[in-house]
């Protein structure tokens, strides 16, 4: 089963303890239903949207009995597994849409991370240019550019992640 959310809006200003917004929900490529939560910290709303082919009480329960055969790690103590759910998976995807926005702001200019760095630790280029094939050479011939760096603008999204 592929789940997706498009057409998300989020409200950075009125997330507290979760995520503020609304999306749609795509079940197996087929719009299916609306998903928004308030960022208050409450669970996530469901509802049916124009042109969806389910209406969420019809569909919910059957997504979470499949989901939920799923046992995954909960975040704080790998050794300690939940039955996964639809709740859990909005909330992954909006935490990767999240993340994939903010590594595409980050990118407008150019980005690099050192051998050393910690996981999450990334330099910009003196500068801050942008990431043209002209300035990334003008960079990698500069004097102080270690060979080792890894340049964030040259590797595809999936792997920036894994730096950042």
């Amino acid at each position: 089963m592929k789940i997706e959310l498009k057409n998300i809006k989020y409200a950075a200003f009125a997330s507290e303890e979760t995520h503020c917004f609304e999306a749609t929900v795509y079940i197996d490529g087929k719009k299916s239903f609306g998903v928004s939560n308030d960022g208050h910290g409450g669970c996530d709303s469901y509802y049916p949207v124009k042109g969806g082919v389910d209406h969420p009480h019809n569909r919910l329960a059957e997504v979470d009995a499949i989901l939920g055969l799923e046992e995954i790690p909960v975040s704080w103590d790998k050794d300690i597994t939940i039955n996964n759910s639809l709740e859990i998976v909005v909330g992954d995807l909006m935490n990767d849409y999240l993340q994939e926005k903010e590594i595409k702001r980050l990118l407008k200019r150019i980005c690099y991370v050192k051998p050393d760095c910690k996981k999450g630790e990334y330099y910009r280029a003196p500068a801050s240019r942008k990431p043209t094939a002209k300035n990334i050479e003008l960079i990698k011939q500069a004097p102080w550019w270690n060979p080792a760096n890894v340049l964030l603008n040259e590797l595809p999204l999936a792997e920036v992640k894994q730096y950042l």
